[in-house]
């Protein structure tokens, strides 16, 4: 879903209705929630030392690669993207959570460290006085003022991961009760709505459909500096947020059912974080491939300037092309995952020997 809204709507599914932007990243907050356990007899300092290690580590290694391999193709002319210092790599990547152009996407992992790490905190703080219902609605009142502080332009860089912090709560509040409350319950009317799901799916689409001809675009872009809240009044992202969890959960549903255990689909899904940071590196790769070619065969309307100058420049003289960047960034993400277990288990199975 990453990748084709970054390849602008390559396969374009529902996107024209609810757009991917209008949801996609509260989503993954949302599932996070689904997942998160609370017990106070579980260390609260273990939990946040496992996630530097999921989280934070593989984010900074991943940019310390990217670094040095952008700052070795800038110094020998071959790419001329932005030049940054170390310290503004960092800067950014807590601040703003875009270190570097082939790494925009990665500026989500510090937003949702924070929102991890803070709901675990704050949830031990109150321990047996915890509300779910209560603390979700609290949250959303905070997230709801953040927008409407957001829309007015009262933006303040330096605690932007505050901003992001406060926004996303509310999503990984509604995943916890959803696991707990409202999947597992029996209730008449839960029952009957899940009967239901396939029309209440048709209903969000329209409505979704129906909000984007009134706004003309209904997904918030530039969530990464909070600054793309410009659909209608504080609450649209929240209404949009919903309804797309609402449908893709049910999608996703039929997809299993479909699919069953799919290897590639399942690798894939327990990537997606890899999939997300890297994805915009091979849209790269993919324009240099089209340097070259283009100084063989001029490609009309290609800008090899931009090409090199940043990851999210796309050569599309057919909305059709877009179609090879969504593959490069996908099947390369892949590829390059698959590489790296290959290399890290390799090296695992020689250490346990020579142990």
């Amino acid at each position: 879903m990453v990748v084709d809204a970054h390849s602008y709507g390559t396969l374009e599914f529902l996107s024209a209705y609810l757009p991917y932007n209008s949801f996609f990243m509260p989503m993954f907050v949302f599932i996070s929630g689904y997942f998160y356990r609370y017990s106070k007899d579980n260390s609260l300092w273990k939990y946040i030392v496992k996630k530097i290690r999921k989280l934070l580590v593989p984010a900074f290694i991943g940019i310390a690669v990217l670094y040095v391999i952008q700052l070795l193709l800038n110094l020998v002319g071959f790419i001329h993207y932005d030049r940054r210092p170390v310290w503004l790599v960092l800067m950014k990547f807590f601040v703003s959570g875009s270190p570097l152009d082939v790494m925009a996407p990665i500026w989500f992992v510090p937003a949702l460290f924070a929102v991890c790490v803070g709901y675990a905190i704050i949830r031990r703080i109150f321990d047996t006085h915890w509300n779910e219902w209560i603390a979700f609605a609290l949250m959303l009142a905070a997230s709801v003022a953040i927008v409407y502080i957001c829309q007015k332009g009262l933006i303040f860089r330096p605690v932007l991961l505050i901003y992001k912090f406060i926004f996303f709560l509310p999503f990984y509040e509604a995943g916890i009760i959803y696991r707990k409350h409202i999947e597992p319950c029996n209730h008449c009317i839960l029952k009957t709505l899940k009967k239901l799901r396939l029309p209440i799916c048709i209903v969000f689409t329209a409505v979704g459909c129906l909000l984007n001809v009134k706004y003309g675009y209904t997904g918030f872009n530039s969530l990464f500096d909070m600054n793309g809240f410009n659909a209608g009044g504080p609450f649209m992202p929240f209404i949009t947020t919903f309804m797309g969890i609402f449908v893709w959960m049910n999608i996703a549903d039929v997809l299993t059912g479909a699919l069953g255990e799919n290897k590639l689909i399942n690798y894939i899904s327990d990537n997606t974080f890899f999939i997300m940071a890297s994805h915009m590196f091979f849209f790269s790769i993919y324009n240099y491939i089209l340097v070259f070619i283009n100084k063989i065969t001029p490609l009309p309307g290609f800008d090899p300037v931009q090409a090199v100058s940043t990851s999210w420049y796309l050569y599309r003289p057919y909305k059709a092309l877009l179609l090879f960047y969504f593959m490069f960034g996908m099947i390369g993400s892949v590829l390059c995952k698959k590489l790296i277990d290959k290399i890290w288990n390799s090296f695992r199975n020689r250490r346990m020997k020579t142990c």
